[in-house]
């Protein structure tokens, strides 16, 4: 950096001189960078900007359609979900009341049956 450094401006500097200085100012940061090697770096991140954009729209794209996939997946889950919590409670209380007094063999064997289908049911 052997060029002449500008002198400060002064309050009674006109327009002219003070954009003077701003561009020897200008072009000895842009000398410097390129005697230090950022004017590469800089460039080189400039050119990775757009490819960042990509890959982080390429992300909420695909988070967004995992959301849709999970929140549909609980639309469709859901009534199945209540069926069988309501089915099993009735289950249970069917079966509590068995224990409780135990019933006639017929009887016993319509809970056995509707407690084998119901399970067929949860996987």
């Amino acid at each position: 950096m052997s060029q002449q450094q500008p002198e400060p401006a002064t309050p009674g500097d006109s327009t002219e001189q003070l954009v003077n200085r701003i561009g020897q100012l200008t072009r000895q940061m842009l000398e410097s960078m390129r005697e230090l090697g950022l004017d590469k770096n800089i460039a080189k991140v400039t050119e990775a900007i757009p490819d960042a954009r990509d890959r982080l729209h390429y992300v909420i794209q695909m988070t967004e359609r995992a959301a849709e996939r999970a929140l549909n997946a609980i639309d469709v889950a859901q009534p199945i979900q209540l069926t069988l919590s309501a089915e099993g409670t009735r289950l249970n209380a069917r079966w509590d009341l068995w224990f409780a007094a135990p019933i006639d063999l017929s009887d016993a064997r319509d809970l056995v049956n509707d407690t084998r289908q119901y399970l067929s049911q949860v996987p």
